[in-house]
């Protein structure tokens, strides 16, 4: 199979796994909890299919090819594809500048002060720089700031975030294996974190363009999960009960989207632009040509 049929799939298998996680919600979870019936195994059905969905597209490793991209992919892109990075970025700033200011008017001045040396600290840090990176890029479709030496500093802020992240779910999160939604969280941001290694990597040198699609799409399969998760959360009153960061997911959710956009990018043939030299050089040895036969 080649990129064209798993690109044209990727959207009707994440709308069916996202209909499936709403109904596995809906109708196995005990009411006003976030975990499953006592004694029943059905959810167990759900899994084995986001599991044979994620399997579909890690077998696209065998099948595409496996050539380098560097950041010229993007200098002719569409200029929707560079503004809907502004998006997760305002979402994810919004998202660390609230943590940060409820870190720092903490009433408890124990806390406060222990607060610099937590994981959430320097999480909130990064992200909020990471959502600078996203700002810009979203405004570079004319100046092309993404050439730049600071924001291919920048830029490695995005997988340092999400791995700090990771890292924070199962400092904070002491029942992430038993909670419907903990398994499938980490799993989110374990690829979401290969997928922006391979994304900043675009800028700074160059990537296998394999490795940031297989794990975008993989990171898209357990992003919609959680998107299902969200949305329930909403309409039934549970964010505190599911932890839920609704700032932070949204963020992702438009993340995955606009990378979704990119992605095409890495695919399509580039060109060969002929210089005006060049072609001159080439009428004057065709018409060398014409006078020798002469």
């Amino acid at each position: 199979m080649r990129f064209r049929h798993y690109n044209k799939a990727i959207v009707p298998v994440i709308i069916a796994v996202f209909i499936l996680r709403y109904a596995e919600l809906s109708f196995l979870l005990e009411p006003g909890t976030a975990y499953y019936k006592t004694g029943d195994f059905y959810h167990y059905i759900f899994y084995i299919i986001y599991a044979l969905a994620a399997i579909f597209f890690f077998m696209a490793y065998f099948f595409l090819p496996a050539k380098n991209c560097g950041g010229y992919i993007f200098e002719n892109a569409a200029v929707y594809k560079y503004t809907s990075f502004f998006i997760p970025g305002f979402f994810l700033a919004v998202g660390s500048v609230i943590k940060l200011y409820q870190g720092f008017t903490s009433s408890d001045i124990i806390k406060f002060s222990y607060y610099f040396r937590t994981i959430d600290f320097y999480l909130n840090i990064f992200s909020l720089i990471a959502a600078i990176a996203l700002i810009l890029f979203s405004a570079s479709a004319e100046k092309k700031l993404f050439k730049t030496t600071f924001f291919k500093v920048i830029i490695i802020s995005l997988p340092i975030a999400y791995i700090l992240r990771l890292f924070d779910i199962y400092i904070e999160s002491e029942e992430v294996a038993l909670k419907t939604f903990g398994s499938f969280e980490v799993l989110k941001v374990a690829f979401m974190s290969l997928c922006l290694m391979s994304f900043s990597k675009i800028f700074i040198s160059t990537c296998k363009r394999k490795n940031f699609t297989i794990t975008l799409w993989l990171a898209s399969i357990f992003t919609v999960v959680r998107v299902a998760d969200m949305i329930f959360a909403l309409i039934n009153n549970q964010l505190n009960l599911m932890s839920i960061d609704i700032f932070y997911q949204i963020a992702d959710a438009d993340l995955i989207l606009s990378l979704l956009f990119i992605n095409t990018l890495l695919y399509k043939k580039r060109r060969r632009k002929i210089k005006k030299t060049d072609y001159n050089l080439t009428q004057m040895e065709n018409n060398g040509e014409e006078k020798g036969s002469i």
